[in-house]
Formats: structure tokens, sequence, C-alpha cells
């Protein structure tokens, strides 16, 4: 898969991101499936079920479409990692070893990473819905832009995060399509975090800080070790939580701090509840990205009252606004960050609460799919994913 390849090797050289995807087994059986003629039939096209914000997003749709609605949904083996063939067999989705297109009434395939070679494949014989969840870093990739023109003018429909997503960071290929062939469908928090009980006490007399995140150039971590180190606080831990493969990559200050200062610690990648229970022990979240879409974890920060300090980036602006649920500071500036991460420690954060308006909640997030799949699906489709708005 061409985007694949290129994505592989910009952030394996630079760091910039690291796609969670683990190459899928060869099949040793060629598994099919009957399609039902009662229900809508839809094809799941991704890298990956778990593990990551876009992956949990797919998940927890595919898991409303068979289980509210009782459609059929197939994924397809050489997109799937085999831990996560079992994941999907346990929620009802099949895996079969090849796409017959007069099978499918829709295909959805999520992410750039792996959407686009995929709408190239299949999207003149299938209609295809692009989810799109990745910021700028993904046109680092040295694909021609005729490719990705050409991708997005197969999509039946592109579903974006944010408008800045659809219009700046994408736009010159959605200044091509009419405006019913793409969406804005914010993130909701798919399932509530859980700690399963775990408890990480904090150190006596210390305050936590926690990144939540690969540990790579994109997230600048870098950002953080310096606000903390400015701060000249001994009283104060910062835990790392995520990817350590690209560490190799960061400046060697930070590699150093990391090395050197106790007070810098990389917890490396943790089960959910393990991370669940580090958040809500943590005094504060910080997300110095220099890029990023719709993380997650800013959600489940709001969910344990966990303030937070983030960069200020515009794919953030419809959801968190500096002094009502957050503060913001501009990327690099590690002297505003440092004032932020004080306030906090101070104890005058503002909530992070999600404003009133915002529609980022599980009822908002089906009822907007709801909308797009009714629209897609064959005019003598069966099934309605009404129930998806009200389940």
């Amino acid at each position: 898969m061409i985007l694949v390849r290129l994505l592989k090797e910009i952030f394996g050289a630079r760091g910039a991101s690291s796609p969670s995807w683990t190459p899928a087994p060869v099949p040793t059986t060629n598994r099919s499936f009957a399609r039902r003629a009662d229900v809508p039939s839809i094809l799941a096209l991704t890298h990956s079920y778990q593990g990551n914000g876009a992956a949990e997003m797919m998940t927890f749709l595919l898991v409303r479409l068979v289980s509210d609605l009782g459609w059929q949904v197939t994924a397809l083996a050489t997109e799937v990692p085999e831990a996560d063939q079992e994941m999907l067999a346990r929620i009802g989705v099949g895996v079969v070893d090849a796409v017959d297109a007069a099978q499918y009434d829709l295909a959805i395939a999520n992410t750039v990473v792996s959407g686009l070679d995929n709408v190239m494949q299949i999207g003149r014989r299938l209609p295809c819905l692009l989810w799109v969840h990745e910021g700028e870093t993904v046109l680092s990739a040295n694909v021609p832009l005729g490719y990705w023109k050409q991708a997005f003018s197969l999509c039946a429909h592109v579903v974006f995060q944010s408008r800045w997503q659809a219009e700046r960071i994408f736009g010159s290929f959605t200044s091509a399509l009419p405006e019913s062939r793409y969406s804005i469908i914010p993130n909701c928090l798919p399932t509530m975090p859980t700690t399963g009980g775990i408890t990480v006490p904090k150190p006596p007399g210390k305050k936590r800080i926690v990144f939540i995140g690969g540990v790579y150039i994109r997230k600048r971590p870098w950002d953080l070790v310096a606000a903390v180190q400015e701060l000249g606080r001994q009283d104060v831990e910062c835990l790392f939580i995520g990817e350590t493969d690209y560490v190799g990559t960061l400046p060697v200050e930070t590699q150093r701090a990391f090395e050197n200062d106790p007070r810098f610690r990389l917890l490396g990648e943790m089960s959910r509840s393990q991370t669940a229970a580090y958040l809500a022990s943590a005094d504060i979240l910080s997300l110095p990205s220099g890029d990023e879409s719709q993380p997650l974890v800013l959600l489940e920060a709001a969910h344990f009252g966990v303030p937070v300090v983030i960069s200020d980036l515009p794919v953030y602006r419809d959801i968190w606004v500096d002094g009502k649920n957050c503060l913001k500071h501009p990327v690099g500036d590690t002297a505003a960050l440092a004032a932020h991460l004080q306030t906090c420690l101070e104890g005058r954060a503002p909530p992070p609460t999600i404003l009133e308006g915002t529609e980022v909640t599980v009822a908002a997030f089906l009822s907007r799919f709801e909308t797009v799949l009714r629209d897609l699906l064959p005019a003598d489709g069966v099934g309605t994913v009404a129930k998806l708005a009200t389940a």
C-alpha cells in the first residue's frame, strides 16, 4: 500500500508520528461470508481497531451498527492485525480474505494512512466513506498531489472531525467537492474511562503532570520538559505515558533530562485502565503538540476533572476555549506553558468541562453518522440507522 509505506518511512525517520498498526498476518484460510438479504452490508477498512483514538472510534461505530441495528459488518483480513481479528469476532464483525464488492452496500475506510489506498483500490466498485482523523503531519508524505485529489474525488463521502481539517488542512482536496460530499462530525468519548480499581498514589508532597500520547516529535514533549525546568520546582513529577520508540529522535537535552532528572519519567505504553488511573490521579494533563486532530485524552481528562493545558491549535477552537475550560499556549512558547502549569499547580485552573452547546456527546456523534450513512445506502437498502440517535 503506497501511502502506508511512505508514511512509515517519514515517521520512522523523523519521529513525527507513529501510526499504531501491525502488519496483518498472511491468511491461512479462504474466509468468506454469505450476505444476508434483510440488512445493510458494510465493509470496514482500517489498519487498526485498538490502541489509538481513530481505532477506538471506528470500533465503537461498528459495535453500534452490529449490536444496536443488527447490520452485517465485515473487515478485510489483510487490513487487520491478528489480535484485532479476535476482538472483532467478539463484537460480531466478520473477517474475509478478499473483497467481492457485490456483497456490500458501503465501505468505511478509516484514517488517511490506510484509507486513501483503499479508496483508490475499490472506490470505483463500491461507495466509500473516508473517515479522516489526521492533522497536517500526514501531508508530509511524499505522495503526488494528483493521487490525493483522485482519491478524494472517488470518495462517496468524507467525514472530518473539525471544519479546520476540512477547509484548511485538506482544503486543496475538499475545494473540488460539493459541500454535500463531506461532513464535520466531532469525536465523542466512546466509552467512559475506568481505572478498574487500580490506584497510583503520588509520592508524598508531589504534584503530578501527565503527558499521554506517543513521545515523538509531533507531540513536542521537549516543550513540557523545558517548561517544568523553567518552573524550577522540585515538588513536581512529570510522567510520559505512551510509545517511546522514537525518544532517540528528540533533542539531546530532552533525552538527557529523561536519563538524569528524576522529575521526568518515561512509563511507556500501558493498559487502558492503568492509563486512566494515572490520568485520574494527575493534577494537570499537558499536551503541547505541534499538530493534532481531536485527541480523546482531552475528553477523558474532562471526565476525571483534570485541568487541561494545551497548545493553541486551530482544531481545538470549537471545543476547548482558553480560560474557560483549559489553558492554551502558543506552540513552542515554553515560558507561557510554564506560567500555565504554575497557575494549575496553585489551584487556579479553569474547570475542564465540556461547554454548553458543544456537540461532542455520544448522541450527537451517532445522530450525525446516522444522516451520513442513511444517505449513502442504496435507496432500496433494508433497515434504518435512526436507532443510532437514541441508542
